[in-house]
């Protein structure tokens, strides 16, 4: 699993790729990554598509920033990344978001 990001210098923003293991989301037909970049909307989030067994979703997004992000599997399976730049505590239950850092 691995988060990659490559900065578009024309642009000012950087092409982020999402991903995880297939194995990890236990058979789910629908994984999802949503973050404060897509107001937390599971209509708005990308899906997760499958690459040999690895679950991708690349997303452009603006420098300069620190984005919360994490995996929902089926619309009720919350997934942290391990490759995440940081954890925060979430608003919500006895949760940690991931961390994106493009500042």
């Amino acid at each position: 699993m691995s988060l990659t990001k490559s900065y578009v210098k024309s642009k000012k923003s950087y092409k982020v790729t999402f991903e995880i293991p297939k194995e990890w989301v236990n058979g789910a037909k629908e994984v999802r990554v949503l973050g404060d970049f897509n107001n937390w909307d599971w209509e708005k989030a990308p899906v997760l598509k499958n690459n040999k067994g690895i679950l991708k979703s690349r997303q452009e997004l603006k420098e300069g920033k620190k984005y919360e992000y994490r995996y929902l599997t089926n619309e009720n399976v919350w997934l942290n990344d391990e490759k995440a730049d940081a954890y925060v505590a979430s608003e919500y239950a006895d949760a940690q978001n991931c961390v994106l850092d493009l500042s």
